[in-house]
């Protein structure tokens, strides 16, 4: 079976406007982790319309959930916002001491 992570929709106003699934890929994924990649990240981005957020709450998940960059060492996250503007994806992780990740792809 895979594992997907859930992405709620956003209007302006920030009301859920529907949800999408995006499949974390086995070797992504282990008997206690998940690992969010860049490729994930682009994946995200493609079932995404442009000008539109998403968000996904992971503090519910059974698995730990972690960013690993393509350079450096993984980080356990507890949510994710995203935010596709054009062709770029700006993706804001929540760390689990509520610091926040920046990055653009």
């Amino acid at each position: 079976m895979t594992t997907t992570i859930k992405h709620n929709k956003y209007d302006n106003a920030g009301n859920v406007i529907g949800t999408f699934n995006v499949e974390v890929k086995p070797s992504n994924e282990t008997e206690t982790d998940i690992y969010i990649t860049d490729e994930f990240l682009r994946n995200t981005a493609k079932q995404m319309s442009k000008n539109s957020t998403s968000g996904s709450n992971y503090s519910s998940y059974e698995k730990a959930v972690w960013y690993k960059p393509g350079h450096g060492e993984a980080v356990r996250i507890k949510r994710m916002e995203c935010e596709k503007r054009e062709e770029k994806l700006d993706v804001t992780f929540t760390r689990l001491d509520d610091k926040k990740i920046h990055i653009t792809l």
